[in-house]
């Protein structure tokens, strides 16, 4: 095992470890569904759901519109890195 002063780089999962990310996931999904001219789902039922990568996300929350995830993943990551 390296000592400190040996290490490089550090890296963090943010998700749920040191912050609560839910309110901007959430954001960045309505913005995405409502982008495809999908109705979002509420807060509580997506919440629930975050967790697994983002295709398996958006398909556990709108199976019916799988030819879709490439365009959400695409719309979800565009606001969620600009304000999520």
């Amino acid at each position: 095992m390296p000592t400190l002063n040996q290490v490089n780089l550090i890296g963090f999962d943010l998700d749920g470890t040191l912050i609560n990310s839910a309110n901007g996931i959430y954001e960045s999904y309505v913005y995405a569904v409502t982008k495809l001219g999908i109705n979002a789902k509420s807060k509580n039922v997506v919440i629930k759901k975050i967790g697994p990568p983002i295709e398996k996300f958006f398909f556990n929350l709108h199976p019916e519109k799988d030819k879709k995830i490439e365009d959400y993943e695409y719309l979800f990551k565009k606001h969620y890195l600009r304000a999520g």
